[in-house]
């Protein structure tokens, strides 16, 4: 179904499609008419052909989830969500103009001015988003549209993520998000995002008002990708001569490789750009008794001083009321865990900083809700909580379950999965310390004993794994451990770091990304002193695949050294996907030695490469020129 052919198609009895104002990969964007409200507005609908890609469709929904909880006028405003007939839609505040990049073509170079008032309107809305915890990743000119009266919009909330800590990995097993031009050198390399990683990108559009063009180009996007991780952009007064020295200074700060060195900010860097357009107040000077007193120096701070201080009141009153009578005490925006399954919910939940309440899962008959998924939360998504639990009802299908669920608690985990298999029921293990218990042994459960469930439910189990560490110092010098399982390794110990707590860091082999945590103990929500070290498990990626020794040729003279160990060969399985183009250069580094440096079809679908060492190898991984991963090959 083309976007044509939906011309005079009412949606939801209500916004009524005009003409196709946009299209793109994902989405064809349509000037509507609301009957309700009688105004024009922009309505977003996922192409038919994405219906059916789970990425494509939690990205729609991202952006419908993301916009809906900022409310700036220099952000578009999002009205309403929808699907009718197997079309999914956003309607959106509708825009008449041109988007920046648009404008950018069409002017060349901006006046510096005029660039440095677009950057404080972009600045402001970024403010308003990290003040909300959202992370744009995506801010590029051709997202952000420009009105006719001058003021300037960010749209395309597409790949934002909502995250109420510091950091986060950018992708996080899909391809790196954004367009590679104005990308953070992190966000190329997968690494972590926060919001200075916005605030390059800000940079860089910064840079292209300015200069006309941007700090790096290339002939494709890994090629831009590399420059961005190896060389240093050149200064934006090459390109234009014209630009003053202080306002280049900003924008090569704002594209500063490193995050610490850029400004911290959107509102720090909007401050410094609006000191610059601070009008300069003449001095006067007053006499008195033959002796000159100047006071010009002084009324020139007072004037800066207040017109900064107007900046950043703005951008405060610019995301609404709520953080100024708040208290200083922050609520978190709760996730949509409606239709996911209990594991699936789980996984959300701890996306954005809550925890499943598992001691309070109940099921329930439902005529609407396919069985084993999400048919009610408390409390409800979006809305805002200083609480980091989330009370969950799971629909156990049309009829009550027939399984009633054993109590395994205090029996020991091989004999409770036995009882669980031999009822047809599945389960999860949680490893974690607990006093009363052995170790091995079950001392919780979830859903609790007696629920009726049907056959493959999942039960959590919460599995001793040793005693809570004892207390070190004196009662009430305790804090809360943070759960930390899923995040990781870094991230994890910067949010112990901020309990007040230290990491004890323990790797193993597992299906899961190499640096997730994958085990704490003392588990999430209990008290440990001040200062005490929290377990973690942290895996090091799966096991590589053994592979037999390879026949070489007698070694010359020239080698035939003591070499203590005898050498050892594994084999190194690397997946290719066609997302990486045709074709691909791999390079492999073990123990800082290149072991394999070819180009690659990736219609092969995977590659093994022979690692032979006498101790553990640490071997790199890249792709193009671009570090991919790291990891440890144990022999």
């Amino acid at each position: 179904m083309n976007g044509e052919s939906l011309i005079g198609k009412v949606l939801g009895g209500r916004y009524e499609l005009l003409e196709v104002i946009g299209s793109g990969g994902m989405a064809t964007v349509f000037k509507a008419h609301c009957r309700f409200l009688d105004r024009k507005v922009a309505v977003k609908i996922i192409r038919d052909s994405l219906t059916d890609d789970p990425e494509a469709l939690e990205k729609f929904d991202a952006e419908a989830r993301a916009a809906a909880s900022l409310s700036h006028h220099n952000i578009v405003s999002i009205y309403d969500v929808g699907e009718v007939d197997s079309l999914r839609y956003i309607v959106m505040e509708l825009v008449e103009g041109m988007t920046l990049k648009e404008y950018i073509k069409k002017k060349g170079a901006l006046d510096w001015q005029e660039a440095c008032d677009f950057a404080i309107q972009i600045a402001a809305a970024l403010e308003c988003a990290h003040a909300n915890g959202v992370i744009h990743r995506d801010i590029k000119p051709h997202n952000i549209l420009l009105t006719k009266d001058g003021t300037l919009k960010v749209a395309d909330f597409g790949i934002a993520r909502t995250t109420t800590s510091d950091t986060l990995v950018a992708g996080k097993g899909t391809s790196v998000m954004g367009s590679v031009h104005y990308v953070s050198p992190e966000q190329a390399r997968g690494g972590y995002v926060d919001k200075k990683s916005d605030v390059y990108s800000l940079g860089v559009v910064f840079y292209e008002m300015l200069a006309g063009r941007v700090p790096f180009d290339g002939e494709n996007p890994v090629s831009v990708a590399v420059m961005k991780l190896e060389q240093e952009p050149p200064n934006c007064k090459i390109h234009n001569p014209d630009i003053p020295q202080a306002v280049a200074e900003i924008a090569m700060k704002a594209i500063a490789k490193e995050q610490h060195s850029r400004y911290q900010s959107a509102m720090e860097m909007a401050t410094d750009i609006q000191a610059l357009l601070a009008p300069k107040v003449p001095e006067h000077k007053e006499k008195a008794d033959g002796q000159g007193k100047d006071t010009g120096g002084l009324e020139d701070k007072i004037t800066r001083f207040l017109l900064i201080g107007s900046l950043v009141l703005a951008l405060i009153l610019g995301c609404g009321a709520y953080y100024l009578f708040s208290g200083g005490t922050k609520e978190y925006q709760v996730p949509d865990l409606m239709n996911l399954t209990l594991e699936e919910a789980m996984e959300r939940a701890v996306e954005y900083d809550f925890i499943i309440d598992e001691e309070k899962v109940i099921y329930q008959v439902s005529e609407d809700v396919p069985e084993g998924r999400v048919m009610r939360q408390e409390p409800g998504a979006n809305d805002f909580t200083k609480k980091n639990k989330i009370r969950v009802v799971i629909s156990s299908g049309k009829e009550e379950g027939k399984i009633s669920v054993p109590s395994v608690v205090g029996k020991d985990i091989e004999e409770a999965i036995e009882i669980l298999t031999g009822k047809k029921l599945k389960y999860r293990q949680v490893m974690e310390r607990n006093n009363s218990y052995n170790v091995d042994e079950v001392f919780g459960q979830s859903p609790k004993a007696d629920t009726k469930v049907n056959e493959d439910t999942v039960i959590v189990l919460h599995v001793c794994d040793g005693p809570v560490l004892e207390e070190t110092e004196e009662p009430g010098e305790t804090v809360t451990v943070p759960y930390v399982i899923g995040y990781d390794k870094q991230k994890a110990q910067s949010m112990l770091k901020a309990a007040g707590l230290t990491a004890d860091i323990k790797e193993e082999e597992s299906e899961k990304e190499a640096g997730t945590v994958t085990g704490q103990s003392p588990k999430a929500e209990s008290m440990a002193p001040k200062g005490s070290s929290v377990s973690i498990v942290v895996s090091k990626g799966p096991a590589p695949t053994e592979a037999p020794a390879v026949s070489s040729p007698e070694p010359t003279p020239e080698v035939q050294k003591p070499t203590g160990e005898p050498l050892k060969q594994k084999t190194l399985t690397i997946p290719l996907s066609e997302s990486l183009g045709e074709t691909v250069q791999i390079k492999v580094v073990a123990n800082g030695k290149v072991i394999w440096d070819k180009k690659h079809q990736t219609s092969e679908g995977k590659v093994d490469i022979p690692v032979a060492s006498r101790t553990d190898a640490t071997v790199e991984v890249y792709f193009d020129g671009v570090l991919q991963t790291t990891k440890v090959v144990t022999f």
